[in-house]
């Protein structure tokens, strides 16, 4: 939503989906402060004003930008002022949902969840969570209970925190949020090898590799298993690559970005029905190269 970095935004478009998306069902909104450096956490805002009760908002905080560079800042003083920051931008008085997006290295865990905990007492925030952060990072430290969710990258062609994910969710019983769920739009299977984004698109980038060299042409072949089972279930690719994650995780929520009304009707495609165990084994099999080349590299 924040319309930065992904190519052209149709602000007209994205109202019209938030709005069926609502009607659907979907209630579950996750931004950020940083994302369009605040323009989505504004625009979501305009876009729940008078259902505030109705969604469940989802937003982050723990980056900040500084004369064109960014970096991490997960101090209480930051915090702090990043929420207040949020909730007007967000129009409420309250956020669901609060992540830490990245942690800084340096501020004491017992630092952030002191404040956090501080933040529920308010009624700042309903709940809290993290974001970026693996397990070892916290050392010995007790996770409370007000942390409730663990979002990582997590697709069928990045499972590299596929281990991480099962710790937090049996050492702390966390919720899996997954973002990167269709790997920027790898795996729904409308973007052929070779594809030239938009200038103004970051898919452009050699970073984002599961667009580029050999990884591309190894994500080729999975999607086109994925179109195998797609055709059969009478499903579309992306939703094959979603309902994987579902089943994985089944206490998960798939994070995924969407910009139009048709965009979301897909995608409503991923609900009531699940893939079979040899779906399940031949899919983890074939993208197991991915995991192996991702760690290597």
């Amino acid at each position: 939503m924040g319309g930065h970095g992904w190519g052209e935004v149709n602000t007209a478009a994205l109202s019209r989906a938030v709005a069926r998306a609502i009607e659907a069902g979907l209630i579950f909104f996750d931004t950020a402060d940083i994302y369009g450096l605040g323009e989505s956490e504004a625009f979501l805002g305009t876009q729940i004003a008078g259902m505030r009760s109705e969604v469940f908002v989802a937003t982050k905080c723990g980056v900040r930008v500084s004369q064109g560079k960014s970096y991490y800042d997960s101090s209480p003083e930051w915090i702090r002022a990043a929420i207040e920051a949020s909730l007007r931008r967000l129009n409420t008085d309250y956020i669901d949902l609060y992540q830490l997006h990245y942690w800084d290295g340096v501020t004491e865990w017992g630092e952030i969840f002191g404040l956090f905990s501080r933040l529920r007492e308010e009624g700042k925030i309903r709940f809290a969570g993290l974001s970026n952060v693996i397990a070892d990072q916290l050392s010995c430290v007790t996770v409370p209970a007000e942390i409730v969710s663990v979002q990582l990258q997590y697709s069928l062609a990045d499972r590299e925190y596929e281990t991480e994910l099962c710790n937090w969710i049996q050492r702390h019983g966390l919720s899996v949020l997954s973002w990167g769920s269709l790997s920027q739009g790898a795996l729904s299977g409308k973007y052929a090898q070779g594809f030239e984004f938009a200038q103004n698109d970051r898919r452009r980038r050699e970073v984002y590799r599961n667009f580029h060299g050999d990884r591309a042409h190894q994500i080729a072949v999975i999607v086109e298993f994925m179109r195998a089972i797609a055709e059969r279930e009478g499903k579309t690719i992306a939703n094959v690559a979603l309902r994987w994650i579902l089943d994985r995780f089944p206490n998960s929520a798939v994070l995924v970005g969407i910009k139009a009304e048709d965009q979301l009707e897909e995608h409503l495609g991923v609900f009531g029905w699940t893939l079979t165990k040899d779906d399940v084994t031949e899919l983890e099999k074939r993208s197991a190269c991915l995991l192996e080349s991702g760690r290597t590299g």
